[in-house]
């Protein structure tokens, strides 16, 4: 493995949607600006709003927070019960991804093309809960290197890895002392 791709892995099992670029690859770009875009509901475009006014000041963000999570929460529920149709593109392949790394990521079995651009989307298990789209480049059958993701995504990917990291280190303690 070239120096290029060395980067710190941490284990975890991450579902991963993704299809390869060269299978319609058009509409994939339009749905990753889609999803950096998911504040741009009414409730954050109204929270948005709010902080700059200077109106959350004496709020206690976190429950803020929270509130307009259940309000998301209850408007994707009324989505499905009225039946109306998601925005994401259905992709061809799921994997779960095994060890993730900063801007790598290595999954179960091989499904990859060596050398091929992916559309994907990973379902971060973080909080809010959310989707996080991005584009990738296949190291190996197994492996892939992350070509572009948003910014508050790849904060937030990255954050995730320090958590997982620290629970690790906290395991390896506590077996450790037993």
């Amino acid at each position: 493995m070239s120096e290029e791709f060395k980067s710190r892995e941490v284990k975890t099992s991450i579902s991963i949607e993704l299809q390869e670029m060269g299978e319609g690859g058009s509409g994939f770009e339009e749905e990753f600006e889609s999803l950096s875009e998911i504040d741009d509901d009414p409730i954050g475009h109204w929270l948005r709003l709010a902080k700059a006014r200077g109106e959350t000041r004496d709020s206690d963000m976190l429950v803020v927070n929270l509130i307009v999570e259940l309000y998301r929460k209850v408007d994707e529920v009324s989505r499905l019960i009225k039946q109306e149709e998601g925005v994401l593109i259905e992709l061809d392949s799921v994997a779960k991804i095994i060890a993730l790394g900063h801007r790598i990521f290595s999954i179960e079995g091989e499904l990859f093309r060596e050398g091929a651009e992916y559309y994907a989307r990973i379902n971060m298990p973080v909080f809010p809960r959310r989707t996080i789209p991005l584009f990738f480049t296949a190291i190996d059958p197994s492996k892939g290197r992350i070509i572009k993701i948003h910014e508050r995504d790849e904060k937030d990917m990255d954050g995730y890895i320090v958590a997982r990291e620290r629970s690790l280190i906290r395991e390896q303690r506590e077996k450790k002392w037993d």
